[in-house]
């Protein structure tokens, strides 16, 4: 979690993603898009009815969103969560 309460999904994390799904995704181009619930925030590549696109920072290759669920529940700088990676989606779970 960052000091401006943004929480970033690190490059390392993608290109876990990227190897496990076999496709490519070009920085700053191609957007990965973001679902949202209480519990986690999963990311695909594809879009889903209920997702947000984002695109990866051109420089990183990292993502950053400042809240999460249906009440935009909001982070705590020093907060952190793990990631899961499968073939269709790299998970951040909040719970």
């Amino acid at each position: 979690m960052r000091a401006d309460r943004r929480c970033v999904v690190p490059r390392s994390a993608f290109e876990f993603f990227v190897h496990a799904t076999g496709r490519t995704i070009r920085i700053g181009t191609d957007p990965v898009h973001i679902t949202f619930t209480k519990d986690e925030a999963r990311i695909t590549l594809d879009p889903t009815p209920t997702s947000t696109p984002y695109h990866l920072w051109a420089g990183r290759g990292r993502v950053a969103f400042a809240s999460y669920g249906a009440n935009g529940t909001v982070f705590t700088p020093g907060q952190s969560f793990p990631v899961y990676v499968s073939p269709t989606a790299l998970i951040v779970k909040f719970g």
